[in-house]
């Protein structure tokens, strides 16, 4: 079976113009009887991107058809440039608590090889900080450490 990315992109489109319908696949598609067409047609149904309402599975013979199908949400977040709205429903927020961050900061601050008076000087504003420019800093240090480590990035990623 040949995976034809263009095919199931026609087909998605079809279905997406039509949204929330069915279509018939025999009227839609001119070589309904091909092989590579139903094949793509189960693929995009077992990747949830497509609703099989009408099928045969293989009986007697006979190959496995779809007849008629509609594309699914997740279907239709899939041909969307902005990935729709599973983009904005699947994304994830990361917060802090400040008090963590600075007492993280302090931690590492005390761990330090400089002298005490400095280390206290440095905690003692850490401490005194707005939220804001805690945030500031945390911005900046995930930065540098992003510039100072690239392979370290490339192979968490």
């Amino acid at each position: 079976m040949k995976i034809n990315r263009e095919l199931q992109s026609k087909i998605l489109v079809k279905m997406q113009a039509v949204y929330p319908e069915l279509i018939e696949i025999q009227k839609e598609f001119e070589n309904f009887n091909d092989f590579e067409l139903h094949a793509n047609l189960f693929y995009l149904e077992e990747h949830n991107l497509i609703e099989a309402s009408a099928k045969r599975i293989e009986v007697f013979g006979a190959p496995c058809q779809i007849f008629t199908a509609r594309i699914t949400a997740r279907g239709l977040d899939f041909i969307e440039d902005d990935g729709g709205l599973s983009a904005i429903l699947n994304k994830i927020t990361v917060s802090f608590d400040v008090e963590n961050i600075k007492n993280l900061l302090s931690d590492k601050i005390f761990k330090l090889s400089i002298e005490n008076n400095k280390k206290k000087t440095l905690i003692e504003k850490i401490k005194s900080m707005s939220s804001a420019a805690i945030q500031n800093i945390c911005i900046k240090l995930i930065g540098k450490g992003i510039e100072s480590v690239p392979e370290i990035i490339d192979k968490i990623i």
